[in-house]
């Protein structure tokens, strides 16, 4: 299939270290198995291009950024000197739309050498300016999944999304297994960035879209806390909510900075600053979950994790639908206004939620 500049597309270029998961996330958003997998090694040895059947979605799986001096500063050269290349091609609809730069949060830390090429990506002096998305991968931990994410925003770089994800249900031994979450989500992160009209202006069809993002956080919170997790650590869903609320801007098609939409769920659940504080938010918490003591003592289950994660999500759909109607300027929405109105309605989605068990 032939895109001509007027075709809706999305052109995404992935990139991480090898073992990080990337060809599995190639094969989980495109439906079908087109990328080869391997355990730990090399799979991908040049830039390699895959397209979903309906020719909407491209992905270019690229070389490992391997350890190894030289092969890293290889594969580096092949990425920019590509995107340099699609950035300057007359026909526009060869562009790269956007990075999905993959961090196993399990292995390591984020690498001054991965911090440099993130900004170069990001900074739109350089011919290969490209918007980033970072995929925490192979989600499975949620500690050090928060940890991650809570690093990489002290970093202020120019990343609005930080999305967890895990491409693949995760064994901790026979008797224990995380389903996998993470991909809706980040596929609909992605559609901020695609090109033409795909019938968002439609707002009957932006609510069931976020409906649907809604219901996948909330199965992604469920997951992360499918071992009850202490009430003063519900900071740890904090990844999953934001990268929720960004899905769901994305899809009304308004922008937010990461700062305003961090603000609204942190003033929402209770807590002050740029982070959630789980000792913060233990109190406000409480109130709005009557019976909280019989949820594994001061624990959040399953169950819990996913009411939070819905109330939230229905709440914001509210100020979307608000705001997509011109009731509400997308200059209110980071106000104390916005952050009231949004408030309001979380407490009474709470109120009429099913009763936890």
């Amino acid at each position: 299939m032939q895109l001509s500049k007027s075709t809706p597309h999305l052109n995404v270029m992935i990139i991480g270290k090898t073992g990080v998961g990337k060809s599995t996330l190639v094969n989980r958003l495109l439906c079908m198995q087109h990328a080869p997998t391997g355990l730990g090694k090399a799979v991908t040895q040049e830039i390699t291009k895959y397209r979903s059947k309906d020719g909407f979605l491209t992905m270019y799986d690229t070389m490992g950024l391997e350890l190894d001096k030289n092969a890293r500063k290889k594969s580096i050269k092949e990425i920019t000197d590509a995107l340099s290349y699609f950035a300057a091609h007359k026909d526009t609809s060869l562009r790269i739309n956007c990075i999905l730069f993959c961090i196993n949060p399990n292995l390591h830390r984020l690498e001054n050498e991965e911090i440099k090429l993130i900004k170069a990506f990001t900074n739109k002096k350089n011919p290969y300016y490209t918007p980033v998305i970072i995929a925490l991968t192979k989600a499975y931990d949620t500690k050090k999944v928060k940890e991650m994410f809570e690093y990489i925003q002290s970093l202020n770089m120019e990343t609005p999304d930080i999305v967890p994800v895990l491409a693949e249900d995760y064994y901790f031994d026979e008797h224990h297994i995380m389903q996998s979450y993470g991909i809706d989500l980040l596929f609909n992160t992605m559609l901020q960035y695609s090109v033409g009209n795909l019938a968002h202006a439609n707002i009957e069809y932006k609510r069931q879209k976020s409906h649907k993002i809604t219901a996948g956080a909330a199965a992604s919170s469920a997951a992360a806390a499918a071992v009850p997790i202490p009430l003063a650590d519900a900071a740890l869903l904090i990844p999953i909510q934001i990268a929720m609320i960004s899905a769901i801007t994305s899809t009304y098609q308004i922008r937010l900075s990461k700062s305003i939409m961090m603000s609204m769920v942190t003033s929402t659940l209770g807590a002050s600053g740029a982070t959630l504080a789980g000792r913060a938010i233990t109190g406000s918490l409480a109130k709005l979950l009557p019976g909280i003591g019989t949820v594994a003592g001061t624990a959040i289950n399953a169950a819990t994790a996913a009411a939070l994660t819905t109330a939230l999500g229905e709440a914001y759909i509210l100020l979307m639908d608000m705001t997509a109607k011109g009731e509400l300027s997308e200059n209110d929405l980071g106000s104390r206004k916005g952050k009231k109105l949004l408030a309001d309605n979380f407490k009474e989605k709470m109120k009429n939620k099913p009763k936890l068990d």
